[in-house]
């Protein structure tokens, strides 16, 4: 009786696994549009791709068009990815990077949202307080410096009794108009550093120096004025929904800080003095810089030292280290293909601008390499989403390797064809069309240009293939 009653249990279990598998539907968006060769276009990537990044413009690609043409391009893509991978074009160095590179950020997104998003409550008493700030609405005069020094010598300026416009006429001249530095602001349209210190702030009012992610300000109040809020139960449910949002960003970045600066100190990073003087010095030579910056080596001047010899120190230490870690370094010649595959602009406002923010970029891709080794360690590179993102990425970046390895150009006209490469691959792979889902897919007729925030342009979705 207990054995027979213990394998009725069993079944029931059994039963009721089943049913929760079953009852874990799978996201729509996540369903296959398209495939090509095997590898799937889903809903989410055709939508994604047809919205955050504007596609070319065309009449036809293939013959079909609007949203028909908008998944041949993309088929295109698929295409080319396959004909690269047919002539091992994916053990490039330049695409194991890129690709590489994909899956860091993609892992890093998954890592710091998986992290603090457990960790974030939003009560109603810090919606009822921000409800009360967003009542007020002030007018604010703003002097911004990357120099401490300056917005000393400005703020000691203000205290001898110079007003603010006055001030800033002495600094920038007589062209610069009281709106190119006067906000109108409430809460929510600054971060932190210069939101807290304002709401502490009466009309007239002068901030001491404030130091900021990028630099340092000092504001003063010209005017504060009452404003409504919504009386309509729909738009102030909205504005609820934003403040939100806006209050979990703010935790989520402050968290998201707190965890990568305890994790860096931990990890230890130098950067090699001599080996990044040889990199910004061969940097000096090639770059062209803005009228009237001189070029610097070594604090000598271009024609102290020549092109030849920095250079040639230049490649002498290409395979040493220039960054060390715990645990590890990159050397070089490394270092140069993230800065490559990251698309690094060089600020080209002077020598030493330069080095600053180079110093600044290498600082910053270390810390998402070793991040993203810890995200790897812990699994977050398999997640489906992870892996969604970094095949998309991967298709696109093999798509650019098999355009400049057989020198596909953009079509200049309106009707797009497919090159006689890819029209013999089209014909030799199995390519399936959900055409009752395309068919009810709306297309935005405003696509944006979107992309992840910080210095450098992290695209949220790749461009459009080259055809």
């Amino acid at each position: 009786m207990v054995l027979k009653r213990f394998h009725y249990i069993m079944l029931l279990m059994l039963a009721s696994l089943a049913l929760s598998q079953c009852g874990k539907k799978k996201d729509p968006l996540d369903e296959p549009l398209a495939r090509v060769d095997g590898i799937e276009i889903s809903q989410r990537e055709f939508l994604y791709r047809t919205q955050f990044f504007p596609p070319p413009r065309f009449e036809t690609v293939n013959g079909k068009k609007e949203r028909e043409g908008l998944l041949e391009l993309l088929i295109a893509e698929k295409l080319m990815a396959v004909a690269a991978r047919r002539a091992h074009l994916d053990t490039n160095a330049s695409y194991q990077e890129m690709r590489r590179y994909a899956e860091t950020r993609a892992a890093l997104k998954e890592f710091y949202d998986d992290m603090v998003r457990r960790k974030i409550r939003i009560s109603k008493s810090e919606i009822r307080d921000v409800l009360e700030k967003k009542k007020k609405r002030f007018r604010v005069q703003v002097f911004a410096a990357r120099k401490k020094e300056l917005a000393d010598q400005f703020r000691r300026t203000l205290e001898n009794g110079t007003s603010f416009d006055e001030a800033m006429g002495q600094f920038y001249g007589d062209e610069l108009k009281s709106q190119d530095y006067t906000r109108e602001v409430t809460w929510g349209d600054w971060i932190d550093e210069l939101e807290i210190p304002l709401y502490q702030m009466q009309k007239g009012d002068i901030s001491p120096v404030i130091k900021t992610p990028d630099g340092f300000v000092v504001m003063r109040v010209v005017s504060i004025e009452e404003q409504e809020l919504p009386q309509d139960r729909a738009m102030m449910e909205r504005l609820r929904i934003k403040i939100e949002k806006t209050l979990r960003k703010r935790k989520s970045d402050t968290l998201t800080g707190k965890f990568i600066e305890s994790y860096m100190n931990d990890k230890n990073v130098v950067v090699k003095g001599e080996v990044f003087s040889a990199l910004a010095n061969w940097l000096d030579q090639i770059l062209e810089y803005r009228e009237g910056a001189e070029k610097l080596v070594n604090g000598k001047k271009t024609g102290e030292l020549g092109a030849d010899s920095v250079k040639a120190v230049f490649e002498s230490k290409l395979d040493e280290p220039l960054v060390t870690f715990k645990g590890g370094h990159f050397t070089l010649r490394e270092m140069l293909n993230k800065l490559r595959v990251r698309r690094i602009d060089f600020n080209k406002t002077s020598p030493l601008v330069m080095r600053s923010q180079l110093l600044a970029d290498i600082k910053n891709i270390v810390r998402d390499e070793l991040i993203a080794e810890e995200a790897r360690r812990q699994g977050f590179h398999k997640r489906g989403k992870v892996q969604r993102q970094v095949e998309m990425w991967s298709s696109y970046y093999l798509s650019r390797v098999f355009a400049s390895t057989v020198g596909l150009k953009p079509q200049n006209n309106p009707n797009i064809v497919f090159p006689d490469t890819l029209k013999r691959l089209r014909d030799e792979v199995e390519i399936w069309i959900n055409q009752a889902m395309l068919d009810t897919l709306y297309i935005s007729p405003n696509p944006m240009f979107a992309i992840e925030p910080g210095r450098v342009t992290h695209l949220i979705v790749p461009p459009w293939p080259v055809l």
